[in-house]
């Protein structure tokens, strides 16, 4: 066995180096704090992105297929107590991301 003969200072050294190279625990904790941020921000945006598609799909439905017959319901009504009213307003869809959904068939 070889025995190193060195001065307190070179001691200090090498237990300052080998205590350097282990990893801090509190970097640990910002690192799981981190991840677990980036998760719930990740978690939040597909939410976010979800429901503003279910609201899309939501609105796009009630177009086409309710507003119809409300409006048929309202003429019904309003020929019944004698009124003239005007022709409902034609629905039409402005798609800004390029996308063509489904075409209706009774869109001119």
């Amino acid at each position: 066995m070889v025995t190193w003969i060195c001065s307190p200072f070179q001691e200090r050294v090498a237990k300052l180096v080998l205590r350097g190279a282990r990893m801090n625990p509190y970097w640990l904790i910002v690192a799981f704090t981190l991840v677990t941020q980036l998760c719930v921000f990740f978690r939040w945006l597909h939410r976010r992105l979800r429901d503003a598609a279910i609201e899309r799909a939501f609105i796009r439905d009630m177009a086409i297929n309710h507003l119809p017959h409300i409006y048929h319901a309202l003429r019904c009504i309003a020929a019944h107590h004698g009124l003239e009213i005007e022709d409902p307003p034609p629905v039409r869809f402005l798609e800004l991301n390029g996308k063509q959904g489904k075409v209706d068939p009774q869109r001119p």
